[in-house]
């Protein structure tokens, strides 16, 4: 009898470790899927997001920060999630090598919840000239109004949509890479990417400012 307990008693802490052990590895999840995870829904009719979203178990994202106070009235979060991007997880590539990418997500707004999200990696290969949304959104229900396109510059382009996805409020998306090389030559030599963000606004008037004014 003694032996059962003991047996029963492993049986329940090995358990207990797997369980624990599974809740804390992250699925990949699709770009496009992050975003409509993180937008706000139609039917609360705000823009400012509960900043709970996306703090359940079965989240995607491995929160690396709590709720953070950065100014006065401003707050931030920050983790960390497995991308897939048309279904595959894509390579990054630095002064190190090819690699996984490791990509962020940043949330920002006041107290009452968020109204700016970006997600992003470094070291992401994506060209300019290449079709953007095809690449990173490709078949999917995203509906898009292209703003504007700065895409002079070899070291630094961006592109600005107006977006509507099935069930959310309008979102206005800032598609945006810095390459951190000296030269407009070294950056068409090194052939990556070294700072590749996507920044989504709830509010119209957040998209064309450095520091949006909660």
């Amino acid at each position: 009898m003694k032996k059962m307990e003991n047996y029963l008693v492993i049986f329940i802490l090995t358990w207990a470790f797997v369980h624990n052990l599974s809740a804390q590895v992250k699925r990949p999840i699709e770009l496009y899927d992050l975003v409509l995870l993180f937008a706000p829904d139609s039917s609360t009719g705000s823009p400012l997001v509960d900043w709970k979203r996306g703090a359940e178990a079965a989240s995607p994202v491995k929160w690396s920060s709590t709720l953070k106070k950065t100014g006065k009235e401003t707050f931030t979060k920050e983790g960390n999630v497995k991308v897939l991007i048309n279904k595959k997880v894509v390579s990054c590539g630095g002064g190190g090598g090819e690699g996984v990418c490791e990509w962020y997500i940043i949330l920002d707004g006041p107290g009452k919840g968020y109204r700016i999200f970006t997600i992003g990696a470094d070291n992401f290969h994506i060209d300019k000239d290449e079709n953007v949304l095809n690449t990173l959104f490709r078949k999917n229900r995203m509906i898009v109004t292209l703003l504007k396109r700065d895409t002079e510059s070899i070291l630094f382009w961006n592109y600005r949509y107006k977006v509507h996805l099935p069930g959310k409020l309008p979102l206005w998306m800032k598609i945006e890479y810095e390459n951190q090389t000296a030269t407009a030559g070294q950056a068409e030599a090194s052939d990556f990417t070294d700072l590749f963000s996507i920044t989504f606004y709830t509010d119209e008037k957040d998209l064309n400012k450095l520091q949006p004014d909660y």
